[in-house]
Formats: structure tokens, sequence, C-alpha cells
């Protein structure tokens, strides 16, 4: 159960992420950006996702926001 809890959570906060990417909405993109990595990174420690996965999620989020610039 906790697992599905904090998958959940990831899912959640990457959903607000591309939202606020999708809005163009540079300064509320860069604080969910921020909150997004820092979610993975606790679900990563834990060991509820791999953390190559983690890692790989991060990259690419941040290859969006690189984009936006």
């Amino acid at each position: 159960m906790r697992n599905m809890s904090g998958r959940s959570v990831v899912r959640t906060s990457d959903k607000k992420f591309l939202a606020a990417v999708a809005a163009g909405d540079k300064t509320k993109a860069l604080v969910e950006f921020s909150a997004y990595c820092s979610t993975l990174d606790k679900m990563a420690k834990r060991g509820i996702i791999p953390r190559n996965n983690a890692d790989r999620k991060k990259a690419r989020a941040s290859a969006r926001m690189a984009k936006m610039a």
C-alpha cells in the first residue's frame, strides 16, 4: 500500500509539472520541477522506485525546462 501511495504521489507531481510546462508559465514550472525532483529523490531513497528510474525522469524533466528557456 505504501508503494502504491508513493507512486501516486510521483504521478501527481509529474502531472502538475507537465501542466505548468504546457501552460508556458516558467516560474510555476520551475517550482513544480523542484517539487517533482524532490519527490522522485524521496521515493528512490525509500526504494519505492528504482534510482535509475528517478534519475531518468529528472533528466527528461530537466530537458523540458531547458526547452522552455
